[in-house]
């Protein structure tokens, strides 16, 4: 009997959300999106920083960026959150991931990190008008970018 293909809850979530919305990226843009047993190691078919985050990060840092209890685990506020001035800071947590936080790194190119950093930093109440470029961003992936293994429960 073969084994069934386990997907990251993130990855069908964004998929599921994608179906539902109708949201697709632009053809000329779109990163190839693979289902199945490559999806562990598949980029996010996301281009801007927006959507990256309605698709990936709201999830737990709501709507409003905001963050929240969920029992029994808490996120914290995007908005108006003073470590968001220190560039490189929203970089190393979306690459690397930090205690609850999981490493996206392997999911998103430079480019879709610093889209989604630049977002983080002029929406939500933040105002820090200096852009993170995806160079910048290329720093700060450590040298062997290990993918992250499934989403699973205990």
């Amino acid at each position: 009997m073969k084994k069934p293909t386990r997907i990251p809850l993130v990855l069908l979530a964004s998929a599921i959300a994608t179906a539902l919305t109708g949201a697709v990226a632009a053809q000329d843009t779109a990163i190839p999106f693979v289902m199945g047993g490559g999806a562990r190691n598949a980029p996010l078919p996301f281009a801007d920083g927006k959507t990256i985050y309605e698709h990936v990060c709201q999830s737990c840092h709501m709507a409003d960026a905001k963050g929240g209890k969920l029992s029994p685990a808490s996120y914290p506020a995007l908005a108006g959150n003073a470590k968001l001035a220190a560039r490189a800071y929203p970089a190393i947590m979306v690459v690397n991931g930090l205690g609850a936080m999981p490493a996206f790194g392997s999911m998103l190119s430079d480019e879709q990190i610093a889209s989604l950093v630049n977002y983080l930093r002029t929406h939500f109440g933040n105002s820090f008008a200096d852009g993170l470029s995806a160079a910048e961003v290329k720093t700060l992936r450590p040298a062997a970018q290990t993918a992250p293994t499934e989403l699973r429960g205990r």
